[in-house]
Order: C-alpha cells, then structure tokens, then sequence
C-alpha cells in the first residue's frame, strides 16, 4: 500500500455540525468541545493518516467509522474532493474480496440522482477501497440525533427516493446493497437525496453462489441472518422498513446488548408499528416491507415507489408545501449560516462596547 509522510495531528468532523476538527494524538479517545456548535465529541484514532496515499487519493480528514470500515475526505492531484471508504480486511472473506472486485466495474457505471456517484474502486495491494463524490450535507441518521423524529411525509420521500435508487440498481444489475439504514442515506445541502455506501453490494448471483451475509446487525433481515443465499431485494425493503420506522420515532426497533441477541430479536420479536403517528395505510405497508415471510413483503421495488408515493399523497393531505421543503437542507443549520456568524459577531462587539463605557 503507497503511502507518503503523515501529518502526525488527527483531523477529523464533528459529529453534529460537520465541521472540520483537528487535534493534537495524545488526546486521541478523549472528549473535546467543538468550537463550532459547542458540543462534546470524542476525538478518534484513524487508520490512514493525513496525507496518506491510496493510489492517486490523497487522504484529507477523517469523516467517519463503523463496524465495517472508515470514511475519509480525499483530494486527487487536479485537486477533485472525494468520499473514500476502506473496508476492515477481516470483514471480509478471500471470495468476497474478489467478487467486491468485480463488483467495482458495475459500481463505476452507474448513475442515477439519488446515488451517489462511484469516482473509482478497488485495491491498493490488498486494502479494498471505493471513493465516491463528497456529498456536503448530513446523513439520516445524524439529522434524527441533532432534531429528533423525522416529519410523516418527509420520512416518506426519502424513502421514495432510496427505492427509486434501488430500482435502478436491481434493474441494472441485480444489486443488493446489504447494508441500507440511515447513516447511509445522506441529504445533500441541495435537499437531494442520496443513498450512500454501495461499496458492500454484491449481485444476486454473488450471493446465491456463496451466501455471504454482511450489513449492520440492526437492519439486517431474518434470511439475510439466517440463509444469505437466500436474499434477493426484498432483504433490502426489509432494511428500508427497519430505517422507516427509526426515521419517526428515533429508536432501532431492535436494540439488544451485543450481536447474537439482537438477531435473536429479529427472529422472534414483531415491531411494535401502533406507536407511530400516522395511517393504518402506512402501518399496513411499513408492517409488508418488514414481514419476516419474504413471499410477504412488496413484490418489486417499483411496487415500493409507487406505493410511498399513494402514501405520501394520503398523510400531506393536498399540501401545497414545496417538496424540498420537507428535506433537511444543511444551508438552514445556524453553524452554516452567515446571519448567524453575523448576529454573534454583533453581539459581542455591543458587549465589548457595553463593559467599555460600564467601566
């Protein structure tokens, strides 16, 4: 694997603002006040440092981690940004890593608007990588935690939107994602939204071969658990469903301490669909994407689109509301706005003023 001297400092996003971060080693796993939004985050230790090369990627800054991998801003020598994810090479297996090769040839072509574009995968040596465009905005799953539940109908359109992108994929490729959920769903400051992380799928065919299993435990469906050969999309609407319901009432439906005990969950507990606002219609479909009968679940993803679709037309009521409207847009958060930077600077300049002529 290339790589040139790194910085010795760790740079970093918060977690709430997204704003750029950086800190000196020794208080790596420590917590710091981020200046920008004043929220305490903890400061992680990356794998690749900055200015570490990845062929012709030049890494930037730390953007996130999980249980699978890394997610780093990198720049190319003209000076293009990217979104570069590493997957941990003990998740996954040698016949999987030469299927994500393969792989990597489809991801390359595809294009669809709630997507977000593929720049380039594949290996440096033997680390596995995809870098995708950099996509400012913030994901589901960080807007749920900075203002909670998401509205009806705007959980509605993001999910039309990923099934619209899932379409795509299934009708191009026979792709399955395999790790759908809101962390990977981001919301563009433009209010588009694109489902991320496609670096993980495999075709049905990859899967029926081998039956390689992979997502987050959360949203991981009963046969993608129990029989991956199995999966076909409708392992992917299952995830969606699971995402649908976190997206309203801000809790995974499954929660458990550790791996085994959330799929024993999966397998035996229903989700408990009476607590969210909303129709019986969108219950009944919520409660189709998430049966664990697969033959039960929608039959298509077009099936899906259409559906949230009628949905979203029976909960807005004839609403007149923009659509982009029910979008975050990461222009409208006070840590991005200029008439917030204004007003602050405002104020102290009349507080310096005050104590001047107080004293």
């Amino acid at each position: 694997m290339s790589n040139k001297l790194s910085d010795p400092g760790i740079y970093f996003r918060c977690n709430f603002c997204y704003s750029n971060l950086n800190a000196e080693q020794a208080l790596v796993k420590t917590k710091i006040a981020c200046p920008h939004c004043h929220r305490r985050v903890t400061v992680p230790k990356p794998s690749l440092g900055r200015g570490h090369l990845m062929k012709d990627w030049e890494v930037v800054r730390l953007l996130g981690q999980g249980s699978m991998g890394e997610v780093y801003e990198v720049v190319d020598s003209a000076g293009h940004k990217g979104a570069m994810k590493i997957v941990h090479q003990d998740c996954m297996s040698e016949d999987e890593t030469r299927y994500l090769q393969e792989e990597a040839q489809i991801l390359l072509k595809l294009r669809h608007k709630n997507l977000v574009r593929v720049e380039e995968a594949g290996f440096d040596d033997l680390q596995y990588f995809f870098v995708q465009d950099l996509v400012e905005g913030r994901n589901v799953d960080l807007t749920l935690k900075k203002y909670g539940a998401l509205k009806l109908v705007e959980a509605l359109r993001i999910c039309r939107d990923v099934a619209s992108a899932m379409d795509y994929l299934w009708r191009e490729g026979k792709i399955i994602h395999r790790d759908i959920k809101p962390e990977n769903i981001m919301l563009s400051r433009e209010g588009v939204v694109k489902l991320m992380d496609l670096g993980i799928g495999l075709t049905q065919e990859q899967i029926q071969k081998e039956g390689f299993g992979a997502g987050t435990p959360y949203y991981m469906s009963p046969e993608m658990i129990q029989k991956p050969s199995a999966c076909d999309f409708r392992s992917d609407i299952y995830s969606l469903g699971i995402s649908l319901v976190e997206m309203l009432t801000t809790q995974k439906p499954y929660m458990a301490a550790g791996r085994e005990a959330v799929f024993d969950k999966i397998l035996t507990e229903n989700v408990n669909l009476q607590q969210l606002n909303c129709s019986r219609e969108t219950k009944d479909f919520v409660a189709r994407m998430i049966n664990r009968n697969v033959k039960k679940r929608p039959s298509s993803w077009s099936e899906c689109v259409q559906f949230f679709e009628t949905l979203i037309k029976l909960e807005n009521q004839g609403s007149s509301r923009k659509e982009h409207q029910y979008v975050y847009d990461l222009a409208e958060d006070k840590t991005f706005s200029i008439q917030y930077y204004l007003t602050l600077f405002a104020f102290f300049i009349f507080l310096f003023t005050l104590i001047y002529f107080l004293f």
